[in-house]
């Protein structure tokens, strides 16, 4: 799954792709804390340091060559922008 959603995809079917997002709306939608086994794209830890830090994450599939092109070079890309 190449985005962030709005809910766990898995357990809601009606769960929505997001294509941005603040860290501080994302913190809002994962678990506060880590556990073994979390399926999120950035754990909980890494979202409280990526904030801090100002930083933007990319969410996408690796396989999709042409969205990975279009997300290293900085244009539109199929996933999820994070940013501060």
């Amino acid at each position: 799954m190449p985005f962030v959603y709005n809910s766990d995809p898995k357990k809601n079917g009606k769960a929505k792709p997001i294509k941005k997002i603040s860290w501080e709306a994302y913190k809002h939608i994962i678990p506060q804390k880590w556990t073994p086994g979390l399926s999120v794209p950035v754990d909980p830890v890494a979202t409280k340091l990526a904030e801090k830090l100002g930083l933007e994450a990319k969410i996408l599939s690796g396989k999709d060559l042409a969205s990975l092109r279009a997300a290293v070079e900085g244009k539109q890309f199929r996933g999820t922008l994070i940013r501060p």
